[in-house]
């Protein structure tokens, strides 16, 4: 309940209805002075908003050009670390890839050398058991036995021929394998070795680049400065009201006292009239 409605009420009950309108002015001048209490504080806000946001401002535009700098030695780095990969490729030259032919040719090479040892300990094998046959002949010899002599080295023999032609296989592809790794580890090596500047710089930097977009920064004081102004648009609403009130209360006093007076001096002007006719 205003100040209005309680002065009304008194007004009414001792019969001065002007205390009502002394109640709604005081509600007018009460209600002015939050609004100005408001609007200063609404101002004082405002500065705060203004100064955040140059500081804000600044912050930003120096983080962009960090990352502006930044993103160019990260290119220059990039482009030295290329030039260092381009410059041992062009030592190098090709690298190295074994071809089918090749590999099949270290199979072949690598089968002949394996099958050429066993050859040898199948003759010497065989060689041993002529001898001892012989021995046990006295200096005999027998076709049977020669026969059986082959027949049992051919059996004991022939396996290990095709085992050496598969681990010819398996030692020719392990063999290209390895140079190839070899190849490429030196290669490796090298571009490491005259790389390390670069790359361990690029690599630290790297750390620090934001690739995203930079979002400008959020004032702090937003969300006050919104709630003040609306406290502010209810603080003009209820002066506005107020002063609304308190008019229509003047009017209504003042305004009906008048017309009874010119009521009244518009009946006695009549009655003079009559009379000065009479």
């Amino acid at each position: 309940m205003s100040f209005g409605d309680i002065f009304g009420a008194v007004g009414d009950l001792s019969g001065t209805p002007e205390l009502a309108i002394l109640g709604y002015g005081t509600d007018a001048i009460a209600d002015y002075q939050r609004l100005q209490g408001d609007k200063k504080f609404r101002e004082a806000v405002f500065d705060l908003q203004k100064k955040e946001i140059a500081l804000n401002q600044g912050n930003f535009l120096r983080q962009v050009e960090e990352q502006n700098a930044l993103r160019d030695r990260l290119l220059v780095q990039s482009d030295s670390l290329a030039q260092v990969i381009k410059e041992v490729n062009s030592y190098l030259g090709v690298p190295y890839a074994p071809s089918q032919a090749e590999i099949a040719n270290d199979m072949a090479n690598l089968s002949s050398s394996y099958r050429d040892d066993i050859f040898r300990l199948a003759e010497l094998n065989k060689s041993t058991k002529e001898a001892a046959m012989i021995d046990r002949l006295g200096g005999g010899d027998s076709t049977t036995m020669q026969n059986q002599i082959d027949r049992e080295v051919v059996e004991k023999y022939a396996p290990e021929l095709r085992k050496a032609d598969l681990q010819a296989r398996l030692d020719a592809i392990d063999f290209a394998t390895k140079k190839l790794g070899f190849g490429k580890q030196v290669r490796d090596d090298l571009v490491e070795y005259y790389g390390a500047p670069y790359s361990e710089q690029f690599n630290l930097e790297q750390q620090l680049y934001n690739n995203s977009r930079i979002s400008a920064p959020t004032g702090s004081y937003d969300a006050i400065g919104t709630s003040v102004d609306k406290a502010l648009g209810i603080g003009e609403d209820s002066y506005a009201e107020s002063l609304k009130t308190f008019s229509e209360a003047v009017r209504e006093r003042f305004g009906k006292k008048s017309k009874d007076e010119d009521d009244a001096t518009f009946k006695n002007k009549n009655l003079t009239d009559t009379s000065g006719s009479s």
